[in-house]
């Protein structure tokens, strides 16, 4: 845990200890027990900065994900929304595609972010897992494909995406590209 959010936790724990040995809701009856120096509100708005900048970037890869699924099923492609029907657009895999006999696992992106041959190595990883949880997939051809509105590709990556391009690519789709 970072050194701002156990200072903001240790804040909330004081206001929240007090009201309860008092009967009270109001936390900021306790406003001469909280720290305002400058350093503690530097600290907070860093705080409340990033939670707003994570939900500004899954509004931002929902938004996008929804244009990607438009963008396949406009190609005839059948589009499962897979990190939608899990709620969880933090993971790798955010759509399966299916088009005859072949199966395309996509990672929209649509941030600054670069792709580093770790993250390609987690998406490995994922659709292995993928596989193993929907058996059915088996015997259709697989790919996994980063769907971009940019390219955010590393060189390590960029590389490892040349050399194994029959298992892995990417392509760009412009969307409503918002930086970090």
């Amino acid at each position: 845990m970072s050194s701002f959010s156990i200072k903001i936790t240790s804040q909330l724990n004081k206001i929240f200890k007090w009201n309860q040995t008092n009967n009270l809701l109001n936390p900021l009856v306790l406003e001469e027990d909280i720290d305002w120096s400058d350093k503690a509100i530097n600290s907070n708005q860093q705080f409340a900065n990033t939670i707003n900048q994570f939900v500004e970037i899954r509004k931002n890869i929902t938004t996008y994900c929804s244009l990607i699924t438009k963008h396949y099923k406009d190609q005839g492609y059948t589009v499962w929304e897979y990190a939608k029907e899990k709620n969880n657009t933090q993971k790798e895999i955010h759509l399966v595609v299916k088009k005859h006999q072949e199966i395309i696992l996509v990672q929209c992106k649509n941030d600054d972010l670069d792709i580093t041959k770790d993250k390609i190595s987690k998406f490995e990883e994922q659709s292995n897992h993928f596989l193993e949880k929907n058996s059915i997939f088996k015997n259709y051809n697989l790919k996994l494909r980063y769907t971009m509105s940019g390219l955010f590709l590393d060189e390590s990556a960029y590389q490892y995406i040349k050399n194994s391009n029959h298992k892995i690519d990417y392509t760009i789709v412009k969307g409503n590209h918002s930086p970090t």
